[in-house]
């Protein structure tokens, strides 16, 4: 056998758990996770943890049809297999192989329901970096010589989408109280984030789009929009059916922007004009003034505007 034939059967020997484990730690640490040797069908991996403190070596031996493998984590001392043996077959599969992520996930995961299209986020976030795969799709390259910010993927949904807009109102931050009380007390979970993925961002709209791919036959396209003040909006192509407004693709679109920043993200793009200028009104200044510049404005973890004068 090829040695990415045998990586990759080595891949679905393990468990489900460690390797959506390790489809993320790969996706977040991708450029992280380097071969800091080889010879000849022997790999030598530094591979980040997940909390970016601390590298564990990963040791990968080819043998026939088989892998001897090691990591220097706990969690393979214990149980002899672990995410980050995991995340460095991926990158010796897509480094040195060319493996694009999504044949992967089709490879690896087939049927299993509990990670089924775990990667296709990992797959949008990956080919900003390297468009160029001889197993899979490609992308064309940039002309200009620049990244690309997303992947354009056209959505095979239902007829019955749902294109109307729902709103709500929120001042401060969003909290997950309030979005519990929208969504019927949904919690999303690590597979949720898994299958969303950000295709584009209209900042001068404050208009997010999202995809999430349900399961193989099932794609929806959640949106958000944010009015700059205090009302949001958002819609789902999913047939959403319940006495709750909100489905759990845009709860997951809401939980994943507030994750990756913090519960105040949206308010950096909040017109802030009427409360720069009432804070300023004791210095008989306006935000208009050059004066104004001098003075420090900062969103408190309650979401108020704070001014820190010079």
């Amino acid at each position: 056998m090829k040695t990415d034939d045998i990586l990759i059967s080595y891949l679905k020997e393990l468990s489900a758990e460690d390797i959506g484990k390790g489809f993320a730690l790969f996706a977040d640490h991708m450029n992280e996770i380097v071969t800091e040797n080889k010879q000849r069908k022997q790999y030598f991996i530094n591979v980040p943890g997940e909390s970016g403190n601390g590298n564990y070596i990963v040791t990968f031996r080819v043998l026939t049809n088989d892998v001897d493998d090691n990591c220097e984590c706990k969690a393979y001392e214990k149980y002899a297999e672990c995410k980050h043996t995991v995340a460095a077959a991926l990158h010796i599969l897509i480094k040195e192989f060319s493996y694009h992520p999504e044949a992967l996930e089709e490879l690896i995961v087939e049927d299993d329901d509990d990670i089924d299209e775990l990667a296709e986020w990992i797959d949008i976030n990956y080919m900003e970096e390297e468009p160029n795969f001889i197993h899979g799709k490609n992308l064309p390259k940039n002309n200009a010589g620049k990244k690309e910010t997303v992947k354009v993927i056209k959505l095979d949904v239902a007829a019955t989408a749902n294109t109307e807009w729902k709103k709500f109102e929120m001042k401060g931050g969003i909290s997950q109280n309030e979005l519990q009380n929208l969504c019927g007390y949904y919690w999303t979970d690590t597979y949720d984030a898994f299958k969303l993925a950000l295709i584009n961002f209209d900042e001068k709209a404050l208009h997010w789009k999202f995809y999430y791919k349900e399961n193989k036959n099932l794609k929806y396209s959640p949106e958000i929009k944010y009015d700059a003040h205090e009302t949001y909006y958002y819609r789902c192509t999913c047939n959403h059916r319940s006495r709750y407004p909100m489905c759990k693709h845009v709860r997951t679109a809401f939980d994943t922007l507030g994750y990756k920043n913090d519960t105040n993200y949206f308010l950096q793009f909040k017109d802030w004009t009427d409360a720069k200028n009432k804070l300023l009104q004791p210095y008989g200044l306006t935000i208009a003034d050059e004066e104004s510049k001098a003075f420090k404005f900062t969103i408190s973890y309650f979401g108020e505007l704070q001014m820190q004068a010079p």
